[in-house]
């Protein structure tokens, strides 16, 4: 019997039963929108959380000291920075090592209209980090000598500005860098008070300057970006800044002890000889970790692949179920169709044809229901994106979300292309055994009790 011809019984055996048919693909149906609209949320707030995260760049690694005794910390000082070049030469990987070093004691910021305060940590750090990076350099982040003014003399706007050129205002700052993680706290909680707090996102955004105090002398700076190496809760100068600042308040506090670098930030050229950078690391006596960035992505994608789990087992359970329904409605419809089949094998019908048309059929069945749930999920999507963006932004004040679920090609493609195969293989799975039973019937005992 020819293929076609199989499957031209198939659908005449599923549309004699539209309704039994409609009813067993609604199992496959609620497995396959289950499917589609749980995984494209997860994977759509995963999106979210790495764009507003920033681009992690995951060949860098955090240098710091190893906790207490007994694994004997040692110092990031000078000596420390040394070693790790020194580890750099030994490696047959091409590895950068950037140091990043405090201002102490902490400087206060004065802002525009705003009473000055230290909440802010301040520091320096080594500009090769931003200026080679491939993916987003920051020319701007770069030393530049800036004449301080005394603390009583700031003015918001510069009167000294108002005949300056065009490329002197450009030039005279500080450029400074803030992390992703303090931008999104601050658009988080500012919600409905975004107005009242336009000043700190005119800041962030570069569009308006502020002040650093180191001893009574302003320092005018600017934001030229936002990345995700900087540590949440501070600002990022170029190093020369620290070292200058530091020295100057040395000179005001000879008694002060001051810190050691607050961490090196070890950068690998290819991603694939980060493990032995990291051994070399720790044999020197070093904790290596990831970065502030990359712990909060990789926090993201472990829960995302946790949750991602749940959802493939729940649907599964759903799939367990509608294979258990098709196997019954299968069942009935043999039974029912005994004599057809009888005809069937009499006029020359092996029991490889019978056995597929009834395949046919439960392939049928799994592509109706996986179209069903196909477009039950969008609109449940689309319904619960407007829904859960009105919710978050009343409970978290976060209203700059465009959607929360997988639209984009190709994951969305993927994401809709498995659930409708993982019920079209459940719908075959289940026909298995009735068609088998099918195939196994007698022609002539099913025509004479026909």
């Amino acid at each position: 019997m020819k293929t076609s011809n199989r499957l031209m019984l198939a659908c005449e055996g599923v549309m004699t039963k539209k309704v039994r048919t409609f009813m067993l693909g609604i199992g496959v149906s609620v497995g396959t929108a289950a499917l589609i609209f749980l995984v494209s949320l997860i994977f759509g707030a995963k999106a979210y959380v790495d764009e507003k995260v920033g681009g992690i760049r995951e060949n860098l690694l955090n240098v710091g000291i190893k906790p207490p005794p007994p694994h004997n910390p040692q110092p990031l000082d000078d000596s420390a920075y040394r070693q790790l070049l020194q580890i750099k030469g030994e490696t047959g990987e091409v590895v950068d090592v950037y140091r990043e070093l405090p201002i102490a004691p902490r400087p206060y910021i004065k802002v525009k209209n705003q009473p000055a305060n230290n909440w802010l940590k301040v520091v320096s750090v080594d500009e090769g980090l931003y200026q080679n990076n491939p993916d987003n350099p920051i020319p701007d982040f770069k030393y530049r000598h800036v004449e301080p003014v005394d603390e009583s003399e700031i003015t918001f706007p510069e009167a000294d500005e108002t005949e300056a050129t065009e490329e002197e205002k450009d030039t005279n700052f500080i450029p400074v860098i803030v992390p992703n993680v303090f931008v999104e706290a601050l658009t988080s909680f500012a919600g409905d008070e975004r107005k009242s707090l336009k000043q700190f996102f005119d800041i962030l955004q570069g569009q308006e300057p502020f002040y650093v105090l180191v001893q009574g002398k302003g320092y005018r700076c600017k934001v030229v970006a936002v990345d995700n190496t900087v540590s949440s809760w501070s600002i990022a100068v170029p190093f020369r800044y620290g070292e200058e600042w530091n020295r100057h308040q040395g000179e005001q506090f000879p008694d002060y002890k001051w810190p050691n670098y607050d961490r090196f930030v070890v950068e690998a050229t290819d991603i694939k000889h980060l493990d032995d950078i990291k051994e070399k690391i720790a044999a020197a006596g070093y904790q290596p970790q990831p970065t502030e960035a990359q712990e909060i992505g990789i926090a993201v994608s472990r829960g995302a692949m946790y949750l991602f789990l749940l959802a493939v087992t729940f649907c599964l359970v759903i799939a367990l179920v509608s294979a258990i329904g098709i196997f019954n409605g299968l069942s009935i419809s043999i039974m029912e169709q005994a004599p057809r089949i009888g005809i069937l094998r009499s006029v020359g019908a092996t029991r490889t044809d019978i056995s597929s048309i009834y395949l046919f059929e439960a392939a049928i069945i799994g592509i109706v229901g996986g179209i069903i749930g196909l477009v039950a999920a969008h609109l449940l999507m689309w319904g619960s994106d407007i829904a859960l963006k009105d919710f978050l932004s009343d409970v978290t004040n976060i209203r700059d979300i465009q959607t929360l679920f997988v639209w984009s090609l190709p994951e969305a493609f993927y994401i809709r292309t498995g659930a409708v195969g993982l019920g079209v293989i459940t719908s075959l799975l289940a026909g298995v055994g009735p068609a088998y039973r099918a195939s196994c019937l007698n022609p002539a005992v099913v025509l004479r009790e026909g």
